[in-house]
């Protein structure tokens, strides 16, 4: 069984956690990387077939770029007929509502004025009537007594 080096991990994890320490490594990286050159490690041929690879990436690149500019034109023009669209129909909308609500209040006023005049008329022909029955039972009497003398 193998025992665990603590002190080279603590070490190692300072190493790690020191800010310092990291920027001199990255920049050491990238001057290293700067003074590297591709082409000069690369066979002719192979130095043909980067280029015509980095011509077709910039191709590709400027056909992407040219697309998504052409993408984001037609997407604001249909979003800015969406918004007119979306705003026109509010204005309907609102005008539909309260048309509505001006008919809904005519239609709740003739209402009760129609009521006012159902319960008055049936009020009317309750007294008539009660005023025939008296006055026919008054007949009646008076044409009872007439015929029993």
């Amino acid at each position: 069984m193998t025992s665990i080096n603590w002190d080279k991990i603590k070490g190692e994890i300072q190493k790690i956690t020191d800010i310092d320490y990291l920027t001199k490594e990255l920049n050491k990286i990238a001057s290293e990387l700067k003074k590297f050159d591709v082409h000069a490690y690369l066979s002719p041929t192979a130095q043909k077939r980067l280029k015509n690879l980095e011509k077709a990436y910039n191709d590709l690149l400027k056909q992407i770029t040219r697309q998504q500019r052409q993408f984001d034109r037609e997407f604001n023009k249909v979003l800015r007929s969406l918004k007119s669209h979306r705003s026109d129909m509010e204005k309907k909308f609102k005008a539909v509502k309260k048309k509505a609500k001006s008919h809904k209040t005519k239609v709740t006023t003739a209402g009760k004025k129609l009521r006012k005049k159902v319960t008055k008329k049936t009020a009317s022909k309750k007294k008539s009537t009660k005023k025939t029955t008296a006055t026919k039972k008054k007949a009646a009497k008076k044409t009872s007594k007439k015929t029993t003398p």
